[in-house]
């Protein structure tokens, strides 16, 4: 589970370093060693979780390896809403 959480981390910092986004990069930075502890227990008690955030992540990378920005709006923005779940109805 820890790699997963590292890999899931580095994802998210990857999409920040491709928007050349230092701020974003920077917040993204201090608010995940607070979010870590969180995103480990989601991940263990949520039986299905890290598979169906493996899935989203692929279709994000998808859309934006296709060059097609809508589209890969629309996937981070499930992402998060979907993520958002799960923080808020705990």
């Amino acid at each position: 589970m820890l790699d997963a959480t590292r890999l899931d981390r580095e994802f998210h910092m990857m999409l920040c370093e491709l928007h050349c986004n230092r701020e974003i990069s920077k917040v993204m930075d201090q608010v995940w060693d607070k979010l870590f502890r969180e995103v480990v227990r989601i991940l263990g008690q949520k039986q299905g979780r890290m598979q169906a955030s493996i899935t989203e992540h692929r279709a994000i990378v998808e859309a934006i390896a296709s060059g097609n920005g809508d589209a890969a709006q629309g996937k981070m923005l499930d992402h998060i809403n979907h993520t958002k779940q799960f923080f808020s109805f705990q």
